[in-house]
């Protein structure tokens, strides 16, 4: 292949730009505290794709704690998603258990941020949710708990 005809020259160059320029979400890395993937996942919340869901679970951290104005915002969208997404959510958390910071993700459950977040309304879509395994039984044990903290 000749490189010396300046439409082949251009075609080579727009191609390497779009390549290295153009983010691809398979297979590229999903940053801890990335707000911009929660923001993503509130706005589409009960419409994500398994691929999506994952990609907002992974963004739950320990090195997110400190970050006060994520984790409100995350902890509100993470209850929303479950509610929305119930089924599918525990399945993803239930497949990815091993990547995903679990205990982070269990804290936000027994924790919520918001006070209009109706922990009583999630308990029974969760108990009812096609899914088996022990991650089901874990965020039914952190909802309770709660609800229990809500009196």
């Amino acid at each position: 292949m000749r490189f010396d005809n300046p439409d082949m020259k251009t075609i080579l160059i727009l191609s390497t730009m779009l390549t290295v320029l153009t983010p691809s979400s398979y297979g590229q890395e999903v940053k801890k505290c990335d707000g911009t993937i929660v923001l993503f996942a509130s706005n589409k919340a009960g419409q994500l794709t398994p691929e999506e869901i994952r990609e907002f679970l992974f963004t739950f951290g320990k090195e997110c704690r400190n970050n006060v104005e994520f984790s409100e915002f995350s902890n509100e969208v993470l209850f929303a998603v479950l509610y929305t997404q119930t089924a599918l959510t525990l399945r993803t958390m239930e497949k990815e258990k091993k990547l995903l910071e679990l205990d982070e993700i269990m804290d936000d459950l027994s924790s919520p941020i918001n006070d209009s977040i109706s922990v009583k309304k999630l308990i029974p879509r969760v108990e009812e949710a096609r899914s088996s395994g022990k991650i089901k039984n874990q965020v039914l044990e952190r909802l309770r708990e709660a609800d229990a903290k809500s009196y």
